[in-house]
């Protein structure tokens, strides 16, 4: 996680719900490694607070799909390129998949979490 605190001044815990919905923002509309910029300063700003840690998982989750479709996508390119066949991406991770993965991440967390606060 790299923030810098020229990154942070000026800003409270009540801007870490503002910088996740930014977040989200970036990540709805396919841009990552904002996302995960928003991310990381709403965790040095609120370390314990679980809807970050599982957005890291979420884009982590949203990048290594795109790094998927792009490569799968310059393998298509080649394959049609030397027998002229159409070539079609496989499944994935479905969405029910990644809705399970979510919220067993969710839910680890949170246990995560009440272990840090009792302490």
């Amino acid at each position: 996680m790299n923030v810098s605190m020229a990154d942070l001044e000026g800003l409270d815990l009540k801007d870490a719900s503002q910088l996740l919905k930014e977040a989200d923002d970036f990540l709805q509309s396919g841009r990552p490694a904002l996302a995960l910029k928003r991310t990381n300063q709403a965790l040095a700003l609120d370390p314990l607070n679980s809807r970050a840690h599982l957005m890291v998982c979420e884009i982590q989750i949203a990048q290594s799909y795109l790094q998927d479709l792009a490569y799968e996508k310059a393998w298509a390119s080649m394959v049609t390129k030397v027998d002229g066949s159409n070539w079609k991406r496989g499944p994935g991770i479905s969405p029910e998949k990644m809705a399970k993965i979510c919220e067993a991440a969710e839910e680890y967390l949170g246990k995560v979490r009440e272990i840090l606060e009792s302490k």
